[in-house]
């Protein structure tokens, strides 16, 4: 008879997965692997507002991915951020403009970043000051994000203090109902991507403005007088 060889069944487990020491390592959720280093690469998603318990971040959207195992709990970055596209819906209206725009950053530790800014104006605007408004958006956003790492990007994103200085220098161009940061998301090192390089970024111009009131009334030139000489006849008298 033929020796019967007993197989053993793997079986997956339930491990849990925790957010980031931002938000103090709440847990995100649990996944079933076999072995915990299965769940390296995993991403999760979740609302920014079941992490902070405040209901004004709740169009927002955070994405984790498991980079590391520590004590069978996989422990997590941030790898994206998004607005819930319903919430942007809300803001575009009739006689508004809205600039979509999408390019790549790398920030001063080199990590490359696609960012998708959203800029939504109260009125209709001119098509040469929405083109000068997005390319102040490019360079002001490359140039800021060139200078902090990562850790700091996110942390102003999460704050909503990326676009703080972009917002005063779009506001002179034309006035704003909106400038966001509508997706941030992690790309790999490899990617083969145009990034944007940072440039010196030149401050809008004010519109000069005329004064307005009485207008100044110029006094009257003077005439010159020109003096005519008259001849003077003198008649001889007759002898």
């Amino acid at each position: 008879m033929a020796e019967q060889r007993s197989s053993k069944v793997r079986k997956k487990l339930w491990y849990q997965v925790v957010s980031t020491k931002q938000f103090n390592e709440q847990p995100l959720g649990e996944t079933i692997v076999y072995d915990p280093n299965d769940m390296i690469g995993k991403t999760m998603k979740t609302n920014l507002m079941t992490l902070t318990n405040d209901m004004k971040k709740q169009n927002t959207i955070i994405s984790f991915k498991v980079d590391r195992v520590e004590g069978n709990k996989g422990k997590t970055s941030i790898v994206g951020y998004s607005l819930v596209p319903s919430s942007v819906k809300r803001l575009v209206r009739r006689n508004r403009d809205k600039i979509d725009l999408s390019f790549v950053c790398k920030t001063s530790d080199g990590v490359l970043v696609r960012i998708k800014p959203l800029i939504i104006t109260k009125a209709n605007a001119k098509g040469s000051v929405l083109n000068k408004m997005r390319q102040t958006c490019v360079q002001e956003c490359t140039n800021h994000i060139s200078k902090i790492t990562y850790d700091r990007l996110v942390d102003q994103l999460l704050a909503r203090k990326l676009l703080e200085g972009l917002f005063g220098q779009l506001k002179k161009l034309y006035p704003l109902k909106l400038c966001d940061i509508r997706v941030m998301k992690v790309l790999p090192t490899e990617s083969r991507v145009k990034v944007e390089k940072a440039t010196k970024v030149e401050a809008p111009k004010k519109v000069e403005e005329k004064p307005t009131g009485v207008p100044k009334v110029e006094a009257p030139k003077e005439e010159k007088k020109v003096e005519v000489k008259e001849e003077v006849k003198t008649e001889t008298a007759s002898a």
